[in-house]
């Protein structure tokens, strides 16, 4: 079985939280369903740069990983 990195499974747990905080935040403030769906789409538009950044780190962190246990 394959090792997961903390700082990934941190990291999935913190998009999950805001997606949900930010979806209920606007839930409450609008009302409508379909008011609270544009407000998590301009929050996670916003944020874009961060998942991508991110994601290149665990990547590389990963490939550094295996390349060190093939050498």
């Amino acid at each position: 079985m394959k090792k997961v990195s903390i700082f990934l499974i941190l990291y999935l747990f913190l998009v999950y939280f805001m997606l949900v905080t930010v979806f209920c935040y606007q839930m409450g403030k609008t009302g409508t369903l379909t008011e609270a769906f544009e407000g998590l789409w301009k929050a996670t538009q916003s944020l874009i740069p961060v998942f991508i950044g991110v994601g290149i780190a665990l990547w590389k962190d990963r490939s550094e990983k295996r390349h060190k246990v093939n050498l």
